[in-house]
């Protein structure tokens, strides 16, 4: 598993434009009440431990693109890097958890 980045390039990543991806699913969003406005949704399937093809195809089709991954504690994020880095993706980033995403965008912890 990769490091997680730290506050200030998950920062810097936010003013440059990169897409930001929230691999949890719906009800762990809900349940804690943290969504991000703006990111994208693409459920990491705990079942399969990767990102299905239906997820998938939410990503930026420039796989040079800057994409900063999270999900609760950096754990799936990880995995899924390491996924998208053999699908030919070059600029992944794992952000870590929701929580400290929400505080390097100068978010409140819940919405």
């Amino acid at each position: 598993m990769s490091t997680p980045i730290g506050a200030s390039e998950i920062k810097g990543l936010s003013d440059q434009g990169a897409t930001f991806v929230d691999l949890r699913g719906p009800d762990e969003r809900a349940s804690l009440n943290n969504e991000v406005p703006g990111h994208i949704n693409a459920v990491f399937s705990r079942e399969s431990m990767s990102l299905p093809q239906s997820e998938l195809s939410k990503l930026p089709s420039d796989k040079e693109a800057d994409i900063v991954l999270y999900c609760q504690s950096g754990a799936r994020a990880g995995k899924a890097q390491e996924q998208l880095k053999g699908l030919g993706f070059t600029n992944l980033y794992n952000a870590g958890g929701a929580a400290g995403v929400r505080a390097a965008l100068g978010m409140p912890a819940t919405n």
